[in-house]
């Protein structure tokens, strides 16, 4: 992740915490990504929107095996939210993520849902 994403300003854990990485919005309608370690996963919260857990579910291995599986979905995830490929909702109570190029973003562009979708450079899809 240090590698892939230089140039974000990201502030990584000191390990007195739980907080492997704070991630700085680069536009207002953002708050930080934080990545936690959850110990058997990872949860990463995209701002107010929502969060995911990525835990590796595949073979027994040892767990820095299982911990390297795991920093590579993330940072596959991270790079398509960087990229503008992952859209991000809020309604009332409910929040989610879905790929732009999915049905939902699909539905939302051509039927007007009340919902609409943020992208990570604060673009708006609908």
């Amino acid at each position: 992740m240090k590698k892939q994403f230089s140039n974000m300003g990201i502030e990584y854990g000191t390990g007195d915490t739980n907080i492997i990485a704070t991630i700085p919005p680069i536009h207002p309608s953002w708050a930080p990504i934080v990545l936690r370690d959850d110990h058997v996963e990872v949860t990463v919260f995209y701002g107010h929107f929502t969060h995911e857990h990525y835990k590796y579910y595949g073979e027994d291995m040892p767990a820095d095996a299982r911990a390297k599986a795991i920093a590579e979905e993330v940072v596959e995830e991270l790079a398509l939210v960087f990229d503008d490929q992952i859209a991000f909702w809020r309604k009332r109570h409910s929040s989610g993520m879905f790929p732009i190029s999915s049905l939902e973003a699909h539905k939302l562009r051509h039927h007007g849902d009340t919902a609409s979708a943020t992208l990570w450079s604060g673009r708006e899809l609908s």
